[in-house]
This record gives C-alpha cells, structure tokens and sequence, in this order.
C-alpha cells in the first residue's frame, strides 16, 4: 500500500511548509493553509512566507536561513528557536507563541530548500506561566505559616509576661524595681526576637545573611531551656551527659541556633501524652566523621526524647515542608523543617533515628 506523503503532513497538526531561496513557499500542509486563511493550497504556494503566514511587510527579523547577502540560503541549516508573535486584532495584545524548526534539503535539481515546522505552543507556555503564578503563590503561603510559626513563640512570651504584671496589679501586691527590671529585659527579649522575624521577611527574596560569632554552645542550650519552659506549662526534665567543656564554641548566630533547639523542645512537648513528664537528654561530645577521607573532627550533640517516638514510615518525612502528624492542633508542619534550614546555613546537619518511645536527633557542627 502506498502512502501519499502530502496526506501524511496534512494529519500533522504542527505547521509545515518549503520555502526557496526567494523566500516563496513551494509547499505546504493544511495547517498551514488553514493558518493562512487561504482555502486552497495553490493560493498559498509561489507567495512569500513572511506574507502569507505572518501577514509581515517585510521578512521575519527572527528569520535567520538566509546568509548576510540574503541571496542564499545558509549551508548546513539546521535551527531550533522560539517566538512570540500579538494576535491579530486583539485589543489586548494576547501573544501566541510558536515553536520553529528548521531544515536544509535539496530538491531534484540540487537547489536548496527550507522545511520549516511550526508548532504552537501558546497552550504549553500559558500552562507554564500558570505553574509560576502557583509557585509564587505556595512559596507565600510558606512565608506566611512560617512567619505565624516564628512569631507563635515570642508573642506567647510578651503575652505571659504581660499577663504575669496584670495579676500583680489587680492583687495590689507590691513590685520592686528588681521586679520590673526583670519583666523589662523579657519584654525586651520577645520583641527582639519579633524583630529578627519582620527583618527575614523583608529579606525573603534575597540570600538570607546571619552574623556570625563565637557562641558557647552549652550556655546556648541552656538559654534554650529557660526560655521554652517559660512559654510551656508542660513538664519537661532535662538530663545533660556532656562530655566536654561547658564553654566549648562553635562559630554560629546565637538566636538561630537557640530557635533550633526551642523547636525540638516544642516538637517533644506537642507529641507527648498531655499530662505527660517529656524527658530530654542532652549528650555533647566530639566525634570523627568515618565517611570522610581526612576523617574530620566535629561537634555533635545528641538531642533524645521519649514524647512517643516515630513510625519508621514517617521518619523519612519529618523534615518536609507541612508535614505534621498533629492534624487539627497546633502543628503547622515547619519546626523540623526550619531546625534543618537553619542548620545547613550553619553548615551543619541533622539526623534522627527512633526506636520505640524513644526518638534522637544528631546534630553535626563541623
């Protein structure tokens, strides 16, 4: 059976037609008749391309199969680019975007000829465009949980500090100085910390940059420790086994890391039992990376908990962006995934295993 190879371009749905060195089309499918609005294919043929497709005065400017001479086609022709071009007549300038191939072959008197196939891919583009629109509205949406997330922490802080001056007011108990100093350097504290979230939302788009110090990593903890069991009522019991000095340093940004480990305690104490006593131990040691061939030395800190332990399905999920297990409480699904965000910008990371009730998380300070 033969098969006309005219008919096998007209079931193209892509634009195919042959041009000649005098830029006239000596070919071509229906789509590209259909294209042109012509109703007959000998309408079509013998008239220059740029005029008959694009309804141009003068050649495309995208056009590039001629040589600088325009006389000739250029040899070896072998194009793959894109363009965008106004719909005709459309008030609102809409643009269609057309994908363009093109070929250099040779007749039967070994003249050059162009095939050039074009494909609209208006759809495909405003798919993409979509896809980017959706994108900056996720990448938002993650922006506003995490700022709500952050800001949870040092608002509850302002607001029991508050609160705590309120019941001694309304008791008409007397406040010292040393009192309200004290309330002053809280307040203080929080609203610090309020403003360090604001300034990384204003710096959203950008690389985030921290100042870095020297921090006593044991101090840090401990600061870690007092200011979670300010904020949560429930019962947490803090077991240290630190196995080096207690004014070891590592070069960080102190409120960062105490927002790491403020972010374990409060994903400890959320997947406890309520009335629950949430233990943790915290192991500080040097250890020796085996993976690496100069077998570098780093600081680790072991973080253990027993709030209940993770499912081995699960375990390789916690670190993603919204996932929680706390469906309809307070978790937003971005503590693990910001304790990890902010340890890779410390050039450190973390790892957890679980067992039982038990979970332990690895943190590697190199």
């Amino acid at each position: 059976m033969q098969i006309n190879s005219q008919n096998l371009f007209d079931y193209s749905n892509d634009l195919i037609f042959a041009v000649n060195s005098s830029r006239k089309i000596i070919n071509a499918n229906k789509p590209a008749l259909d294209f042109s609005g012509k109703k007959k294919r000998k309408e079509l043929e013998k008239h220059l391309c740029y005029k008959a497709l694009f309804s141009r005065k003068e050649p495309c400017d995208f056009c590039n199969i001629f040589d600088n001479n325009a006389a000739s086609i250029k040899n070896n022709l072998n194009n793959s680019f894109e363009i965008s071009i106004e719909e005709p007549d459309d008030p609102v300038g809409r643009l269609r975007y057309f994908n363009i191939k093109q070929h250099i072959v040779y007749d039967d008197e070994n003249k050059p000829v162009v095939i050039e196939v074009i494909s609209d891919i208006t759809r495909y583009r405003q798919d993409e465009e979509e896809y980017a629109r959706n994108s900056k509205l996720i990448a938002l949406g993650t922006l506003i949980q995490s700022v709500a997330h952050e800001l949870a922490n040092p608002l509850t802080g302002l607001s029991l500090t508050l609160q705590n001056i309120e019941e001694k007011i309304d008791k008409e108990v007397s406040i010292n100085s040393d009192y309200i100093k004290n309330k002053i350097r809280l307040l203080k504290t929080d609203l610090k910390k309020t403003s360090h979230i604001i300034s990384d939302i204003k710096s959203f788009h950008t690389k985030e940059t921290y100042e870095i110090d020297k921090i006593i990593i044991y101090e840090t903890l401990r600061e870690s420790i007092k200011e979670i069991k300010r904020i949560y009522k429930k019962k947490l019991k803090i077991q240290f086994k630190w196995r080096l000095g207690k004014d070891y340093q590592i070069s960080g940004n102190k409120s960062k890391i105490i927002q790491v480990f403020i972010n374990l305690f409060k994903n400890s104490l959320e997947a406890a039992e309520p009335e629950s006593t949430v233990t943790v131990w915290l192991i500080g040691r040097m250890a020796n990376d085996s993976k690496s061939e100069d077998d570098k030395k780093f600081l680790e800190v072991q973080y253990i908990d027993n709030a209940g332990g993770i499912s081995g399905d699960i375990i390789s999920r916690i670190f993603d962006p919204y996932f929680t297990t706390k469906k309809g409480k307070s978790g937003s699904g971005l503590g693990l995934f910001l304790v990890q965000k902010i340890l890779f910008e410390h050039n450190a990371v973390i790892e957890t295993d679980s067992r039982g009730k038990h979970t332990r998380f690895r943190l590697k300070f190199y």
